[in-house]
């Protein structure tokens, strides 16, 4: 019995994540603040934004020539427990963008990671303070 118990494998959820603030869900749009994680539920994948990287989007009170774009880092981490003990940990940070003229989403191991929207949309003359970046994770069949 006590070999059996050494071969599963426990979901791991938040807690056990330091820094992640709460779980979700695959494949439903999720929030995060830069600085803010997330575990994909019944995964062992994190998600954590790390920050806007790019801003060219056209302010919303300005006339542009195009929408511009914002390109945003999501660090990604999932961990698998190996039958000899030890753990497995693969890692990236992905940079994704508003604009679909470039890669809005991607692919990290067995996960699609979409970028749905970006807030808050610039203003001419002001500095944008705190961005909050509208996420979908999805598994790959």
């Amino acid at each position: 019995m006590l070999a059996l118990g050494a071969c599963a494998q426990p979901i791991v959820e938040p807690p056990d994540y330091p820094g992640v603030d709460r779980s979700i869900e695959r494949d439903v749009e999720f929030d995060l603040a830069r600085g803010e994680s997330v575990t994909l539920r019944g995964s062992r994948l994190a998600v954590h934004f790390a920050g806007v990287t790019e801003e060219s989007r056209c302010p919303m009170n300005a006339r542009c020539v195009w929408e511009g774009n914002a390109k945003v880092a999501i660090e990604v981490t999932e961990n698998k427990l190996r039958d000899d003990g030890l753990t497995d940990v693969w890692s990236d940070t992905l940079e994704l963008n508003t604009s679909d003229r470039f890669a809005t989403r991607t692919q990290f191991r067995s996960y699609d990671i979409a970028l749905v929207h970006l807030e808050p949309t610039p203003m001419a003359g002001q500095a944008v303070e705190a961005y909050v970046v509208t996420l979908r994770v999805g598994v790959l069949p």
